[in-house]
């Protein structure tokens, strides 16, 4: 796959570079996104001016933001698979804070197009937690 990358947090914008890499295969509970369409965000550019708060790999892809196709599933993910589709209301999500549980229902009918997080992990304020497409 071709993808630009940094080859270290704080090279800046202009350290983004082309690349080959192999093609990914999800591992337990990841699925695979063909991607159509990318943004850098803000803390892509936090990464890349090296203002980023947690520790950056060597190599890393800066992308936060993507849309795409569901394209193949790994070990684990029972509740997505190739293709599935959404209506607007259907509960897509279950959050938890402080013993209490929110359900978040689909702002739109369409394709899971991207999961951005894994089940148990922390979600930020304003995160984009998965991206919904026709």
């Amino acid at each position: 796959m071709r993808a630009y990358q940094l080859s270290r947090g704080g090279a800046g914008i202009e350290g983004l570079v082309l690349a080959e890499r192999p093609d990914p295969k999800p591992a337990y509970r990841q699925v695979l996104i063909k991607v159509a369409a990318c943004s850098l965000n803000y803390r892509d550019l936090a990464i890349a001016r090296g203002t980023y708060r947690l520790p950056v790999t060597s190599n890393i892809i800066p992308l936060s933001d993507a849309a795409g196709e569901v394209i193949e599933i790994g070990a684990g993910v029972r509740r997505v698979k190739v293709g599935d589709k959404v209506n607007t209301g259907d509960l897509v999500c279950v959050l938890e804070a402080m013993k209490m549980q929110n359900s978040l229902p689909a702002p739109a009918s369409g394709t899971v197009k991207a999961i951005h997080f894994e089940p148990g992990a922390s979600v930020a304020k304003d995160a984009v937690i998965l991206v919904i497409g026709k």
